[in-house]
């Protein structure tokens, strides 16, 4: 049917010249194909389409057998299941053969064959098959849409975020011996330190050069003791003091500090210093850290 094509554009040209100002939507083609098709499918078509094929007349060489070879890659051989008795004669006779050894290109290069599929892929589930539609259609369309599950109606688990870390456990207070292993404590807490008096543990406390370390000192606010971290600036005591900084997102026991805005130096009395603490550590954000339990035994402030 070679004028299929050329009948189909003239009653696509005669379509548009009746209806002028619209174009051919896919609504008018199955119409105006099959006014085409009729012109097209005649009965001299239908007999060169026989003879085409050699089915009639018949003609079983009309396709050269080069045309199948493409389709040997598929081809299986059938397994006979079934067991020929060899009968042999009472008699003993001796026949002679001659061998005729006759080569065929399939015997030199083989044509490669699908495997044999396995019981999981012979099993495995299979896609759905479906019909040819025209999906933008609407009643087609609509029927892909009620097929969908429908995932908003589904059940969906709701993961919450915690934006509070858990509750640290509360350690047990600790132990003034732990402490010596982090801090240098000018308190009296070894035997030596009890044998010495007040004025002589204040003498050692003054001999001894604190500039550039950090310290906690003790102040007393309105009958309570407090207890401030800073850095000592020079020999005469003046300390640049740091600022406690709590976040509300943080709810574990570790201390922060900041430095204020507003410098707040004060000189401190030796007597009203407790301990050497270590270098501090600092984060990206400039907060400062220092190691050892600092809440088991001052109020920080």
């Amino acid at each position: 049917m070679f004028p299929l094509s050329a009948y189909y554009e003239q009653e696509i040209k005669r379509w548009l010249k009746n209806h002028s100002g619209k174009i051919v939507t896919i609504k008018q083609v199955g119409e105006l194909f099959g006014l085409a098709y009729q012109r097209a499918a005649t009965i001299q078509t239908a007999v060169n389409g026989f003879k085409t094929t050699g089915i009639c007349p018949y003609n079983p060489y009309i396709f050269p057998d080069d045309l199948f070879e493409p389709s040997e890659t598929t081809n299986k051989t059938l397994v006979d299941n079934q067991t020929t008795i060899n009968q042999t004669p009472i008699t003993s006779y001796q026949t002679i053969t001659t061998e005729h050894v006759s080569v065929t290109p399939e015997d030199i290069m083989p044509v490669a064959h699908v495997g044999s599929r396995t019981i999981e892929e012979a099993t495995a589930p299979k896609r759905k098959k479906g019909k040819t539609m025209i999906i933008t259609d609407t009643p087609n369309l609509k029927e892909l849409e009620n097929n969908l599950p429908v995932i908003n109606n589904q059940k969906k688990k709701v993961v919450k975020k915690r934006l509070f870390m858990s509750k640290a456990k509360i350690s047990k207070p600790r132990s003034i011996s732990s402490f010596e292993d982090d801090f240098e404590l000018l308190n009296d807490t070894s035997d030596n330190n009890r044998n010495i008096g007040a004025d002589e543990n204040n003498q050692i406390k003054k001999t001894l050069n604190l500039t550039g370390k950090y310290i906690v000192a003790k102040f007393q606010v309105d009958k309570t003791l407090k207890h401030f971290v800073g850095i000592v600036l020079n020999s005469n005591h003046d300390v640049k003091f740091l600022r406690k900084y709590k976040s509300k997102f943080d709810n574990s026991n570790k201390i922060l500090f900041i430095w204020p805005n507003v410098e707040d130096i004060y000189n401190v009395k030796s007597e009203d210093v407790c301990i050497i603490l270590p270098k501090p550590t600092e984060d990206r954000r400039g907060r400062l850290t220092f190691k050892g339990g600092l809440t088991d035994k001052f109020n920080i402030c």
